[in-house]
């Protein structure tokens, strides 16, 4: 679904280009639309092509440590692009079409705009990219967005069915924003994906079904001036209304934990299709040298407390592949907050880690690590950011003795990286 994501962004940034291009009163062939369309679909896919060489490091870590990798940076965009067009020359030689030298300039600047709209979308989540490697090794997080949300999809989707005036096309869009909906209704009636609980409310997946459909019969009667306006308006509410309750939610989330916890990161992701119910999580250090603490506290909160209180998101996550425990203390009560357990570790172990040479190279990935021991070594590391359930997620990662130490490794920074260096000193958020 992340790629349906990016393909109809692509789409939508064509019809953008070929309208600003017609605009300028440039003179197009007939086979430049199509042309267009497919070169900006393909670029903005083209980063994800790091699973064709992310076996390089063997196994799990060679997944969590290059995707989102070099392909995912300005420097390897314009090559990106320049595979992308000739994907599309090949495409136009089957057909027996041509484009003038000024075509294709005009298609190299919608791959390479492509390729960035592709990361800046990817950046917009809590997983992270890097973009200006080799100048910067350091990971960039937005927490802004859900790695698949609804609500852009809508909105993206709507704006290509209402531009297009094929019947195929219309009928694919309307299937995968239909499949969206029924997704909503599934996770509403049951199927829930692991993690808090409920993220998906029938209301939720109404109020999905409802936007979707009046959202479709708009794009379709409006003129195209007024599709133009109503989708720019749709993706700028929406930008608008994920970055004000980020800093709603964060802002009250630091404030509860003031005084708790010396805050080192924060990691944040709303809820399926839900804007104002987001999870947190909060990596940070208690107590005193040399007997300081490494903690990872879980939340969720409501960006609009007083419209929709934390207690309507959902329960905090209680059972995980983590060691939880709840907190003691008890955390005080924080407006539009519900404090769930917590990972607690002295924050030794976590120096302890960069000397076992796995552990060590998942450091390079995880932005809030946790671990299990048994005795006096560790047996697995993961990432709190996506282990939800007991079962071993995508990202946990068992430590066998003797395991031989991965190969090719990228040079990203460590997310905790200053704390590491500290060795029990303090690192800012």
């Amino acid at each position: 679904m992340d790629n349906v994501t990016h393909t109809l962004a692509g789409l939508v940034a064509a019809r953008a280009a070929l309208y600003l291009r017609d605009q300028r009163a440039r003179a197009s062939g007939p086979a430049l639309p199509l042309a267009t369309l497919t070169a900006s679909a393909f670029a903005n896919n083209a980063p994800d092509l790091d699973f064709l060489y992310r076996s390089i490091t063997p196994g799990k870590l060679g997944y969590l440590l290059h995707h989102r990798g070099h392909t995912h940076t300005l420097l390897a965009t314009p090559a990106l692009a320049l595979l992308c067009l000739a994907l599309v020359a090949g495409l136009l030689r089957l057909r027996g079409q041509h484009l003038s030298r000024p075509e294709w300039g005009f298609l190299l600047a919608v791959s390479i705009a492509g390729g960035f709209l592709h990361v800046a979308m990817d950046f917009g989540n809590s997983y992270g990219v890097h973009p200006f490697w080799p100048l910067d090794d350091h990971w960039y997080y937005g927490d802004a967005i859900f790695i698949v949300d609804p609500w852009l999809m809508i909105a993206l989707g709507g704006m290509i069915f209402g531009a297009t005036r094929s019947r195929v096309g219309r009928s694919l869009i309307g299937l995968i924003l239909g499949g969206l909906v029924l997704i909503a209704w599934a996770m509403a009636f049951g199927a829930q994906p692991r993690g808090p609980s409920p993220p998906v409310s029938a209301a939720l997946a109404a109020a999905l079904s409802g936007a979707a459909v009046a959202w479709l019969a708009w794009m379709h009667r409006a003129s195209a001036r007024g599709r133009r306006w109503s989708g720019a308006c749709a993706l700028l509410l929406l930008l608008a209304v994920q970055l004000s309750a980020r800093g709603a939610v964060r802002a009250a989330v630091r404030g509860g934990l003031a005084g708790s916890l010396e805050l080192v990161r924060l990691a944040s992701t709303p809820l399926p299709g839900n804007p104002l119910c987001w999870s947190v999580l909060a990596a940070g250090v208690s107590g005193a040298a040399p007997s300081q603490h490494y903690v990872v506290q879980h939340a969720l909160a409501s960006a609009w407390p007083a419209l929709w209180p934390a207690s309507a998101c959902g329960s905090p996550l209680v059972h995980a592949t983590a060691p939880l425990i709840e907190p003691s203390p008890p955390l005080p009560a924080a407006p539009g907050v519900a404090w769930g357990r917590q990972f607690r570790a002295p924050l030794a172990e976590l120096h302890e880690l960069t000397g076992e040479c796995v552990a060590s190279a998942f450091l390079r990935f995880a932005r809030i690590p946790f671990w299990l021991r048994d005795g006096a070594r560790p047996t697995l590391v993961g990432d709190a950011r996506f282990d939800r359930s007991p079962a071993l997620d995508f990202t946990d990662l068992p430590l066998a003795p003797g395991a031989e130490c991965p190969r090719h490794l990228p040079p990203w920074e460590p997310p905790l990286g200053a704390l590491l260096e500290a060795r029990g000193g303090r690192a800012e958020e």
